[in-house]
């Protein structure tokens, strides 16, 4: 457990606000899902391939602090090739999204470095229309009005700092998006 990374370009920036409850269903009747690994190129260190930074974080946890360490020491991980940046951010924005606990800001900034990261992988900028289509190629649907004002949100109110994480899809669309 110890010697798996957190992706770094997880899309949550907060503590999973239902931690403690996913620690005691843990701790009560260990890891349900799978957990998926990768290495990026050149790299000869894991980490974590689609989704799991919290129960990775509860396992390191539990393994330190726990009252059977041992028992968390050892997980089982399941290898999924590494294939290219924008998948790995695009499976775990799923993850969080599937979940509904991400923030409206959360999943703004995660989708537009997404929307980087294949311009980058494609060498040339993608249309709107384009990035939406690259986007359900990789499982993730979203209205072209709703990526709008995410592409808004990140451009244009990511100066307000902390007070952005406090915004929703409302405050974007209905004040701060029709004043601008």
């Amino acid at each position: 457990v110890e010697d798996v990374l957190f992706f770094d370009h997880d899309p949550r920036t907060e503590k999973n606000p239902k931690y403690n409850e996913i620690k005691a269903s843990i701790e009560d009747s260990g890891i349900q899902q799978a957990m998926y690994v990768t290495k990026r190129p050149g790299s000869n260190q894991w980490m974590m391939a689609k989704g799991g930074n919290t129960r990775l974080a509860i396992l390191k946890d539990l393994a330190k602090n726990g009252k059977e360490p041992h028992k968390w020491v050892h997980h089982d991980f399941l290898i999924k090739p590494y294939i290219k940046e924008s998948e790995l951010l695009a499976a775990h924005l799923i993850e969080n999204i599937q979940r509904s606990d991400m923030t409206f800001w959360d999943t703004a900034k995660g989708l537009m470095l997404m929307r980087s990261e294949i311009e980058k992988e494609l060498m040339c900028p993608l249309t709107a229309k384009e990035f939406g289509e690259k986007l359900k190629v990789s499982g993730l649907f979203f209205q072209d009005r709703v990526l709008s004002d995410y592409q808004f949100a990140v451009e244009y109110v990511s100066g307000l700092g902390e007070l952005s994480q406090k915004l929703t899809l409302n405050d974007i669309r209905n004040q701060l998006r029709s004043q601008f």
